[in-house]
């Protein structure tokens, strides 16, 4: 589990601002997709 920005950025395409160095690497290798969105309520100490 990652931050959302971080996956965002990983999986961010060609031509979009998220787009950088992490997401060409991790591409070459990986086929990356956010599997899915954890909300803030299931934290113990929910983060703002």
């Amino acid at each position: 589990m990652i931050q959302k920005e971080v996956a965002e950025r990983i999986t961010a395409l060609p031509g979009s601002k998220a787009y950088g160095i992490l997401s060409v690497f991790l591409g070459l290798f990986y086929e990356c997709k956010i599997a899915f969105h954890v909300k803030t309520g299931v934290f113990f100490l929910s983060p703002k």
